[in-house]
């Protein structure tokens, strides 16, 4: 058995090694808690410094965002000063080494402004890294690198932005560290302000360029403008004024400045000046003409052109002048000129009807004896008489028909320029036209020893509408004149439906085989007075027939034309449409007054118009029987009508639409009345049947 004391020693040995055991934890415990404190003294001293940094570096971006908003405030007028205070600011607030501002010139970029944190340091270039961020477009926002390139010099880092106005890239900002740095999101903000701002200037500055541009523009049309210009309130007190417009008042521009407008009007225009600005001011233009007064008291015409604009709060009016003196004068001069010229119109009209009176008076005096002349020689012919005399008479014959022929072209061509020749429309047989015109010439041709013939196709119809004497006219005289120009061969007359033509009509030809006609003449053959040959025979007539001939194939709806070539002939040819005649028209019967002073010329028209079935009365009066609408036409001769027109007037309109007079072989009594309504003296049936019934066709 184990003994007391045994037990006790195991005991306190087992404690001693606990109590051990024990010292030796709270020892290690003990250092661990030292070392745990002395981490946090560690740790509480760092979050001490950090706090610090901190609330320094809050003060400093509160500092930076004073001074940013400072200079964003204080941004003025000028351009490059405003440039310079934002690359300044950005240095300072980024506590960068340098600042470069480059402005965007297209695909380039141009150096506008560098800022140094040190002065005396060489400023960074960079140009890739700035080209970079130009080129990665207005919307990429912020760049850092520190790939700066071979002309970086001693700078590490670069951070870059766009500078960007309404979505357009007008430059690049950057900001350069020597040093390795981290930007923190406020240092980037304050890049983004900046370069947003740099936008802002770029943009004020072109456009005050482009304002003062458009400045320039304007004051250089305002002052060079031919036309007076006047800008005034709406009182009338005058703002400024163009040298044209001192110039026409004769004042320097500088004493016209503050003067109102009644300054320069007479005192008689200022109600015209002043109800022309009240419609300006409540239509807003106005346009109206006004007398001024100049510096030595002359006046002048105007136009002004008046409008009113706002410039401002301020409501102007704009007076556009025009010195129209001048013009008014000529226009002045231009009406009494054109009134001169009307006045020597009607006095040549005048002339010209006198002279048509003349000359139907004289031809009718001059036609009378001829008559007799070639009427006596025919009967002298038949006596007898040696050859001398027999050639003697001969030429009187010759040259009284000649004469006449002249006469009778002369009042023709008169007739046709004035208008007066109407054609009948009446069927007839174009192929007996041209076999009657070449038998009628056939003599003349067998004196002459030479052949006329006439071929007519068998395609041409046997009868059309149109005027058959006016047609038979126009083919005797061109026959006459193949025969007069021609000395041997003859003269071929064609007739025949013209294939070339766009729509159905005739073509007449007249081929010979005389001297022919040059390029130059043929260029005015049909010319009036003109004339062609060299011999005395050439030379006979007046040179009127072809000018007829052309106005009366135009008026019957064709052309003509000459084919010639000297030496060897001519060929004139004329074409007229083909007018079918269709059913013949119902014979309409007239009642018609006679009213004639000769008893004998009365009762003849009376017979002549009862044989063509019409009911004619002989009167006595005109008025009476132009007031009796019963009558559906009214002839009367040429002495009625003077004394009508004494005593009644003139004739009226309605009157002259049922007249038809009775004249003198070509006395123009009555000129309104065309000459297809006319009965010529001495008076044929034939004539006053074709009278009256184109006045039956008009009343149908």
């Amino acid at each position: 058995m184990e003994s007391v004391d045994s037990k006790w020693e195991k005991r306190l040995r087992r404690e001693r090694i606990a109590r051990q055991e024990a010292e030796r934890f709270l020892e290690e415990k003990s250092r661990e808690l030292y070392q745990a404190n002395r981490n946090l003294l560690q740790q509480a001293r760092d979050l001490e410094i950090l706090v610090a940094e901190r609330t320094r570096r809050l003060a400093d971006n509160e500092s930076g965002l004073v001074e940013l908003n400072r200079v964003l405030i204080g941004l003025r007028g000028d351009f490059e000063d405003n440039i310079e205070r934002l690359t300044h600011v950005c240095g300072d607030v980024l506590r960068a080494d340098a600042v470069r501002f480059c402005i965007a010139d297209g695909f380039d970029l141009r150096l506008a402004k560098v800022w140094l944190a040190d002065v005396s340091a060489q400023p960074p270039m960079a140009v890739d890294m700035c080209r970079t961020i130009a080129m990665r477009g207005p919307d990429k926002g912020l760049c850092i690198t520190s790939e700066l390139g071979q002309d970086s010099g001693n700078y590490r880092l670069g951070a870059g932005y766009p500078v960007v106005y309404r979505g357009e890239l007008r430059g690049v900002l950057t900001a350069f560290f020597k040093t390795h740095i981290v930007l923190d999101p406020f240092c980037e903000q304050i890049l983004e302000i900046i370069a947003t701002a740099l936008g802002s200037e770029l943009a004020r500055d072109i456009t005050q360029q482009e304002l003062a541009e458009k400045e320039r523009r304007f004051t250089e049309v305002f002052q060079r403008s031919m036309d007076g210009i006047i800008i005034h309130d709406i009182n009338g007190q005058i703002i400024d004024v163009n040298r044209t417009a001192a110039r026409l008042f004769g004042f320097r521009i500088r004493d016209i400045i503050g003067m109102t407008l009644p300054d320069l009007h007479p005192r008689e225009w200022l109600p015209v000046c002043k109800t022309a600005m009240e419609k300006v001011t409540t239509s807003g233009a106005h346009r109206f003409e006004a007398e001024f007064l100049r510096h030595d008291g002359s006046t002048f015409l105007a136009e002004i052109s008046a409008s009113s604009f706002e410039l401002g709060n301020q409501k102007l009016v704009q007076g556009i002048i025009r010195d129209i003196t001048e013009k008014r004068r000529l226009e002045n001069e231009r009406e009494e000129s054109a009134r001169d010229l009307a006045r020597a119109k009607d006095e040549a009209e005048r002339a010209n009807a006198a002279k048509s009176v003349f000359m139907a008076n004289l031809s009718h005096e001059i036609r009378t004896p001829l008559n007799g002349i070639i009427g006596f020689a025919d009967v002298l012919a038949e006596t007898g008489m040696n050859e001398k005399q027999r050639n003697f008479l001969n030429t009187i014959r010759a040259s009284g028909e000649v004469l006449l022929h002249i006469i009778n072209d002369t009042l023709d061509l008169s007739r046709i320029e004035r208008g007066r020749i109407e054609l009948n429309d009446d069927v007839f047989s174009p192929a007996a036209c041209v076999t009657e015109s070449a038998a009628i010439l056939m003599a003349k041709a067998g004196e002459e020893k030479l052949k006329l013939t006439a071929e007519i196709s068998p395609d041409v119809p046997a009868e059309i509408r149109g005027d058959a004497n006016r047609l038979r006219q126009v083919l005797l005289n061109l026959i006459n004149n193949a025969l007069k120009f021609t000395e041997e061969g003859g003269v071929t007359v064609r007739l025949d439906r013209d294939p070339r033509a766009p729509e159905d009509q005739l073509r007449f030809e007249i081929e010979d085989t005389g001297v022919g006609i040059s390029a130059a003449d043929r260029d005015r053959l049909f010319q009036p007075f003109t004339q062609f040959g060299e011999g005395r025979e050439r030379r006979e007539g007046a040179g009127l027939g072809l000018a007829i001939c052309k106005s009366l194939v135009e008026m019957m709806g064709g052309i003509i034309r000459c084919e010639s070539t000297p030496g060897k002939g001519s060929r004139f040819w004329f074409t007229i449409p083909i007018r079918n005649h269709g059913a013949s028209p119902s014979h309409q019967s007239l009642r018609i007054a006679v009213v004639a002073r000769n008893g004998i010329n009365r009762q003849l028209l009376v017979a002549f118009a009862e044989k063509a079935g019409h009911q004619a009365e002989e009167g006595q009066d005109l008025r009476q029987a132009l007031d009796d609408h019963g009558y559906d036409a009214i002839i009367a001769d040429a002495e009625a009508l003077p004394s009508f027109e004494e005593t009644e007037g003139p004739l009226r309109s309605e009157d002259l639409d049922r007249l038809v007079t009775l004249i003198g072989d070509a006395t123009e009594a009555l000129p309104q009345v065309a000459d297809n309504r006319k009965i010529f003296l001495p008076i044929d049936p034939h004539r006053v049947e074709t009278v009256l019934s184109n006045c039956a066709k008009r009343r149908v």
